[in-house]
């Protein structure tokens, strides 16, 4: 089984969550922190963010395809609006996340899903999770 979660994310090394979201016009998603704020790597020695991280989270079913969120996404915050108000100085990323309990795990992402990203000029993070899911 595989599970996604796909987020548009907007990081500034110098504005609050707050100012952010207010220049951005959206609410951001749990998984968004401040510049500053304690990691949960903290009990390991890990510092505090070293800056902020306004996350947006695509509302498809969390068993929907990589492309379906990524189309979700731009339906809930289309690259054209995004970059009408990014502030300067941030960067833009869109993160994937992929949960499986089997040996291993791929996500296949066509070419409209790899236009849906170029359109916000984000960068693209893919991170794997291993994981248990209740039946």
């Amino acid at each position: 089984m595989e599970k996604a979660s796909v987020s548009l994310l907007v990081t500034s090394p110098s504005m609050s969550l707050t100012e952010l979201s207010s220049k951005l016009g959206r609410s951001p998603s749990s998984g968004s922190h401040n510049k500053g704020d304690v990691s949960a790597g903290a009990k390991l020695g890990k510092p505090p963010w070293p800056a902020t991280v306004w996350r947006f989270d695509s509302d498809a079913p969390e068993t929907a395809p990589v492309e379906q969120h990524l189309e979700r996404l731009e339906i809930q915050f289309p690259a054209a609006a995004l970059k009408q108000v990014l502030p300067s100085g941030c960067d833009v990323s869109v993160d994937i996340a992929l949960y499986f309990d089997t040996v291993n795990v791929s996500a296949t992402i066509p070419h409209r899903g790899i236009e849906i990203i170029d359109a916000y000029g984000a960068k693209l993070e893919v991170t794997c999770y291993p994981s248990t899911f209740e039946s």
